[in-house]
């Protein structure tokens, strides 16, 4: 689960902003809180950002991609870090840092570290309690490529591994990347936290491979069916299809490519563009690629199934069928959607939200997205603490701010109160003037 994630100079972020997830006194909706009683806190299940383009809802979740990305991938010896800073300061050379205190298998840690474009300031990791009777713990602090401190109750085969480790960890690579690639099993929680962090963009899709359960767990197909029947796609079943690589739009230099650097056995999918709005993964087999596709099922006018390339669905529907998997395998999964709403209609956007919300079985999931969509604002939804608005002051940098900082009551109309400016966050549109 996420606790809080901060972040300061990374795109219009300029001074440190925090998304918190931990509930306030608001009693609205209490299914709303995880049931982790692992702690003196309790977390949300949900966060809603509003705010009017180019305000910086799309940069928070950036920021949270990257570091992910930077986390698990990090990055060859002497190779940029490729952090995007905030360009109106004046200033050069400032470090961004970036924050995130988060809970697995009931421990709580804060990681976080600090950077400019080619090293490492300072990367930190501790245990955490909220607690007054009991303390952060430190685990390690670097600055540069040194170790400054560690956690003195450490076992010592940790305390031996990050003495010997951290100076090796060149400056543009975190050392807790470096212990993934160790395969150092003290620092797992982490590991699995990062990767089970699942954040999809309008520019992103998800991959293939997600797809295969259909044919192996049958509750999964169903939910997927069912939904987009629900939702009057026109879809009435889906299926996963072997096709013959050659008919398919993609080039055979491109397919030669993918064969001579594929394993044997290795499933493959490559870039949404490339095949033209399809779900399709490549396998090799015996030396040859093979691929499977997804398929959407209608009904013709006398009953019978016609199967349609998932490229030949309406752009809401392609949304659908990539958000449906992240909801029905949401457990014990913090779910990042950006532009939750694009290509879906209201009704389908509040449908997505509410199962979510509504599914009790899935309490240590949390979901987290950007919109537009404004009927979702009401207290007959979600509560005060749930909702998140971002805004640009003066100096064009983005600032994140709670509805329950607002002396509001739980009936006042919540939508009309936005819309009209009442929390900012909304554009301000100017008189056109001629000449």
């Amino acid at each position: 689960m996420l606790i809080r994630f901060s972040v300061a100079n990374y795109k219009s972020f300029y001074e440190e902003t925090s998304l918190n997830m931990v509930k306030t006194k608001e009693r609205n909706h209490p299914h709303h809180i995880n049931n982790d009683t692992s702690g003196d806190f309790k977390t949300l299940k949900s966060a809603i950002i509003y705010g009017a383009n180019a305000s910086g809802k799309s940069n928070l979740i950036k920021a949270l991609a990257f570091f992910q990305s930077f986390v698990l991938n990090g990055r060859k010896r002497n190779q940029s870090i490729g952090i995007e800073h905030f360009l109106l300061s004046g200033k050069s050379g400032e470090p961004s840092s970036f924050e995130v205190e988060f809970k697995i298998n009931k421990k709580a840690y804060a990681f976080g570290f600090k950077a400019t474009d080619n090293e490492i300031k300072e990367e930190w990791l501790y245990q955490i309690y909220y607690s007054e009777q009991k303390p952060e713990k430190l685990i390690y602090y670097r600055k540069g490529q040194k170790l400054k401190e560690y956690g003195k109750s450490l076992p010592e085969k940790t305390a031996n591994y990050l003495k010997e480790r951290i100076p090796e960890a060149h400056k543009s690579i975190l050392f807790i990347t470096k212990a993934f690639e160790d395969s150092f099993d003290q620092f797992k929680n982490v590991n699995d936290w990062f990767k089970n962090l699942r954040i999809i963009t309008p520019h992103h899709s998800l991959k293939a491979d997600i797809f295969l359960d259909i044919d192996n767990d049958n509750d999964f197909r169903k939910f997927i069916a069912s939904s987009l029947k629900y939702l009057d796609t026109g879809i009435v079943d889906v299926s996963i299809k072997k096709v013959h690589v050659d008919s398919l739009k993609i080039s055979t230099k491109y397919i030669d490519i993918m064969c001579r650097n594929m394993e044997e056995g290795q499933n493959v999918t490559v870039p949404y563009f490339l095949t033209n709005g399809e779900k399709i993964l490549f396998q090799k087999k015996k030396g040859k690629i093979q691929a499977e596709k997804l398929f959407t099922h209608h009904k013709t006018k006398n009953n019978k199934i016609k199967k349609f390339d998932l490229k030949d669905e309406s752009d809401g529907t392609k949304r659908i069928v990539d958000l449906l998997p992240l909801f029905y395998q949401a457990e014990k999964a913090v779910l990042v959607i950006d532009e939750l709403d694009r290509s879906l209609h209201p009704e389908i956007s509040n449908y997505l939200v509410n199962h979510f919300l509504q599914n009790k079985e899935k309490n240590d999931s949390q979901l987290i997205i950007t919109t537009h969509e404004t009927s979702l604002l009401n207290t007959a939804t979600v509560r005060r603490d749930e909702i998140w608005f971002v805004e640009k002051n003066k100096e064009q940098s983005s600032k994140l701010y709670s509805l329950s900082s607002f002396d509001q009551r739980y009936d006042k109309e919540i939508r009309k109160a936005y819309l009209t400016g009442r929390f900012g966050a909304v554009p301000k549109i100017h008189e056109h003037q001629n000449g």
